[in-house]
């Protein structure tokens, strides 16, 4: 409305570069001006309060910048009460901003270690930032390598690069061969695939149902290696694992025989306390569900020309369907 003044609160944290003064919170309220009153507003009240001679505003922006102080800036509209100030120190977790800093780095190198490859999503997962930026600095700090994706979505895949890889390799328990250090080796077609079983394993790690993670490159060649591979092992915090399978096509004939049968062997192995079998179709879940509810699975045998066909026919417990969960999994 013509000739409404609105009164407008700004919040600011003032820092001594120098560290001689502690950081200090400070709210003023003022009515709206046009942007040279408000520099000299904000001029005027800085020359009393710590006697500087200059202030300069970037209205546009977060940060106010001046030759001695540093500032930082929340405004918000209409009129407004003084209200809390919040740390950021608080959300750390003890931590300095520069371990917090490493900690988050190491974390992300040795993600992408162990998968291979992710995608900007999960990268700002683990970063716990509210801006989708992480992935786009790591790659300007020499850390990744971004790639585009033939079907643009998602836009962009990113591998380690050789300076990625030393760092990650010097902070790592074990070495595995690294092969996504050519980015044309990764399968895009499969790339949705293990995105989903990153975001899941993810997920059950920030909501503490699970301690740890095994990739396939992990246990490529280990104990595990004798029965079904799932895409990503669970570790909980007894010892116990779950095996996940991630499944966005329907399997059939052999292979939906040859699927059923390894994991039956795997659960029956032991290994695995339970299976995960997750799919973004409710039909292939029922599919999967219907599977594994059969009395009896065909194991198939490679002839000499490279035909397969049935040799045999192997009983499933009625117990095998208690050990799965079948979960319907969605993009986010």
């Amino acid at each position: 409305m013509k000739g409404r003044q609105v009164v407008q609160t700004w919040q600011l944290w003032v820092c001594d570069p120098s560290r001689q003064l502690a950081e200090l919170p400070i709210t003023v309220t003022f009515k709206r001006r046009s942007l040279a009153e408000q520099d000299v507003v904000f001029h005027s009240f800085y020359h009393d309060l710590f006697h500087i001679s200059y202030l300069k505003i970037h209205m546009k922006g977060i940060m106010i910048k001046y030759t001695t102080l540093s500032v930082r800036m929340k405004r918000k509209m209409d009129l407004v009460t003084t209200r809390k100030t919040v740390n950021p120190h608080d959300f750390l977790d003890g931590q300095s901003p520069q371990n917090r800093a490493k900690e988050k780095l190491k974390k992300t190198l040795d993600w992408i270690y162990r998968w291979g490859f992710t995608t900007e999503k999960v990268i700002h997962l683990l970063s716990g930032q509210q801006a989708h930026t992480y992935a786009k600095s790591l790659v300007n700090r020499g850390y990744l390598v971004e790639t585009k994706t033939i079907t643009g979505s998602p836009k962009f895949f990113y591998t380690l690069s050789e300076i990625g890889l030393q760092t990650a390799e010097r902070e790592a328990l074990e070495v595995y061969e690294y092969k996504e250090s050519n980015a044309y080796k990764v399968n895009q077609a499969l790339i949705r695939h293990h995105v989903l079983a990153q975001i899941a394993t993810f997920k059950s790690l920030d909501d503490g149902k699970i301690v740890d993670f095994l990739t396939e490159r992990q246990v490529s060649t280990s104990v595990y290696n004798k029965f079904k591979i799932p895409d990503v092992i669970w570790q909980l915090k007894d010892n116990r694992s779950i095996g996940v399978e991630v499944e966005l096509s329907a399997k059939w004939s052999r292979k939906l025989d040859d699927f059923v049968l390894r994991i039956h062997q795997a659960l029956d192995s032991k290994l695995y306390h339970f299976f995960v079998i997750a799919t973004d179709s409710p039909a292939i879940q029922s599919r999967y569900e219907a599977a594994f509810k059969q009395p009896a699975v065909n194991r198939w045998q490679e002839n000499n020309r490279g035909h397969y066909h049935i040799v045999e026919q192997i009983d499933l417990p009625p117990t095998l369907v208690k050990q799965l969960v079948f979960k319907l999994m969605q993009d986010e």
